[in-house]
């Protein structure tokens, strides 16, 4: 009974989890950051919650925040850390996708039809079939179905999450208008100054966003691709389709603790919220009848529930460094690769273009002290473990120096050296892994900077070239705006890596930074300033189209597009055939029921599972796989091969 109540919570707590993730959806469609005519339970379990985390789900304290609009409170520094979150979420989207593109070009426009061509064989011949399927045929059309799902999901994802993102940033923008009717050396407000830095990490997320490569089929083709894999759920008659559904919840649910995490996240929402419901409205009458059993028996009720708490509690933003970056990856061991190759495919897709239209920092600029800041967070988990680690010592506070950190950490293994030396062994050598892995970090980012700093320049002498060429008013601020941003990149290099270690050599090149971030001052008043003498539409007649109010005014109620009172999202779920409403299944759903009391036995060690709150910060789906578990249900063949046939 102890197993049917411990069961019965873990599908609690994920049904209260997905029902909020619906409730999200249908609450984001009705305000009109979503399409309100799609149905976006057809989405992955996987890119359902990410969209509602590019909705700010992790950045408010509040759970309920997206349904309340909560970004129109954030502060400067809530939308930095969404900057972050949207940094996440074009990487996993990017990391999913190459699960079904394979090596596919860019350009391949053809991609959805030869999809289209392999479903609707697949059904054809399903059709055409003069006996019933064997089980090798339904197995292989069951793989189909499920990676099909997968990739309408990676699809509709892709062309929303850059939607999103964007409604949400207008709508920041009307509630935090910048000041463009002063130059930009004169805006002295600390919050307007803090949110256009701001502004500036948000720019710099939807530019990774929109640079992320993305499916390469035809985008007008992608209603026939739907229609198709819709089709792939009503062409198998009652019988079949009650036992691939019977599959798929086996595979789903025979875990002692809720749900194998793969399959969980892969499956689409709506059909995950149909078999929760069916297996706890079963599970709660297999408990009835338990209990029943029970009072026969002891002549009084027993108590076995479970309490795992409201799934909400526990929604954090911990453990997300700059870039989207998972904190826990950063000193792990197989981390830094990781991390290093994004950071590098994100500075070699880098091309600068000056902003002329706010005139606040730039989108380079805003990487430069990002990548600076993870060098400083790298620094900061270091300091962390050495002080983790060093609990037999003087206990140090935040802040202390890493001298004095080392000193107490090489204390403490010295002390634990007369006790454990295995452990102390193992502990000197977590350290040296730690410490060769942040050195690594410092190098990295350097390289970047200096990087990303070469490129500004780059850019500076290309806008100087057009101008001298054109001579055009535009092409003026063009070149202004760029020898600003140069001059701030030299600053901030001069600052953070300067050259020498002499006292001389450091006070001229003090000097020498405090006249480049004059002269980016100056050429960046310089570029405001001719901006207003071009024949081109005044900046206040830009900003009014983009839906921004201009200064003078007073602050506007930030609002989107008045509500809709329907989405297709709150309709009914529409599922093939709801086979736990077969009065011929109590056999089966008591054998199911009866499962629980019997021991696991030969769990494999991949068996995730799903359940309890994570307390670690963790994402369970930071990468996919590129080939799917070897089971009978998912097979072993790369999703990209099973697509195109």
């Amino acid at each position: 009974m102890e197993a049917h109540y411990l069961h019965l919570a873990n599908l609690d707590y994920l049904k209260k989890e997905l029902d909020h993730t619906v409730a999200t959806l249908d609450r984001l469609s009705r305000k009109g950051l979503l399409d309100p005519t799609r149905d976006y339970r057809t989405l992955t379990n996987r890119a359902a919650k990410s969209l509602t985390n590019a909705a700010g789900r992790l950045v408010s304290k509040d759970p309920d925040a997206v349904l309340h609009n909560g970004h129109r409170e954030w502060n400067a520094a809530d939308a930095s850390r969404w900057a972050n979150h949207v940094h996440l979420e074009a990487d996993e989207l990017e990391t999913r996708g190459q699960m079904y593109y394979g090596k596919r070009p860019q350009d391949d426009e053809d991609a959805n039809e030869e999809v289209i061509a392999h479903m609707n064989g697949t059904i054809q011949k399903l059709k055409d079939r003069p006996t019933p399927p064997g089980t090798d045929v339904l197995q292989e059309f069951l793989q189909l179905r499920h990676v099909s799902d997968g990739l309408r999901s990676q699809i509709i994802s892709e062309q929303t999450l850059p939607v999103l993102v964007n409604r949400i940033y207008d709508d920041l923008a009307v509630a935090h208008p910048p000041r463009v009717s002063a130059a930009p050396s004169t805006r002295k407000n600390k919050n307007t100054i803090k949110w256009d830095h701001s502004f500036s990490d948000i720019e710099g997320a939807r530019a990774r966003l929109s640079a992320s490569k993305r499916w390469p089929g035809d985008v007008r083709s992608f209603h026939r691709l739907e229609a198709s894999v819709d089709e792939l759920h009503t062409v198998l008659s009652e019988e079949h389709e009650k036992m691939f559904q019977r599959r798929h919840y086996q595979h789903l649910f025979n875990h002692p603790d809720g749900a194998n995490v793969e399959m969980y996240n892969s499956s689409r929402i709506g059909d995950l919220g149909e078999l929760l419901t069916n297996r706890i409205k079963h599970l709660h009458g297999s408990l009835n009848n338990l209990k029943d059993g029970w009072t026969q028996v002891t002549g009084h009720p027993g108590d076995f529930s479970v309490e795992l708490g409201d799934p909400h509690d526990t929604m954090e933003d911990s453990g997300i460094a700059n870039f989207g970056i998972p904190g826990y990856m950063i000193l792990h061991s197989n981390g830094f690769d990781r991390v290093s190759q994004k950071l590098d495919t994100l500075v070699e897709g880098f091309k600068y273009e000056p902003e002329t239209t706010v005139f606040r920092p730039s989108i380079a600029q805003s990487y430069l002290r990002s990548l600076v800041g993870l060098r400083d967070q790298v620094h900061a988990r270091y300091d962390d473990f050495l002080r983790n680690y060093s609990r037999g010592g003087d206990v140090l506070e935040e802040g202390a120096e890493r001298t004095k950190l080392l000193d107490n950490f090489n204390r403490t293994t010295r002390q634990l050296m007369a006790s454990n030396r295995d452990a102390a062994r193992s502990l000197v050598m977590k350290n040296d892994q730690t410490s060769r892995i942040e050195t690594k970090y410092d190098e990295k980012i350097e390289s970047l900077v200096r990087s990303l700093h070469n490129k500004v320049k780059e850019g500076r002498d290309e806008y100087e070239r057009i101008h001298d060429e054109e001579g055009t008013s535009q092409s003026r601020v063009d070149s202004y705006r760029a020898s600003a941003d140069f001059c701030a990149a030299e600053g901030f290099l001069k600052e953070h890596y300067p050259t020498g270690n002499d006292n001389s050599n450091a006070k001229s090149q003090q000097q020498q930074r405090q006249l480049d971030v004059i002269a980016a001052k100056q050429f960046l008043d310089m570029a405001w300033e001719a901006s207003r003498n071009t024949e081109e539409e005044p900046v206040e007649e830009l900003l009014d189209e983009m839906s921004l109010a201009p200064p003078e005014q007073d602050r506007p109620t930030a609002q989107l597009s008045l509500e809709t009172g329907h989405t297709a999202t709150s309709e009914p779920w529409k599922s093939a055939f709801n086979w736990a409403d077969d009065e011929d299944d109590e056999e089966w759903w008591k054998e199911e029921m009866s499962k629980l009391s019997k021991p696991k036995t030969g769990q494999s060690n991949e068996d995730e599972t799903l359940g309890a709150p994570s307390t670690s910060g963790e994402r369970s789906d930071v990468s996919v796989p590129a080939t799917e578990r070897a089971n009978a249900w998912l097979g072993s063949v790369p999703a990209s091969r099973r697509l195109f046939g």
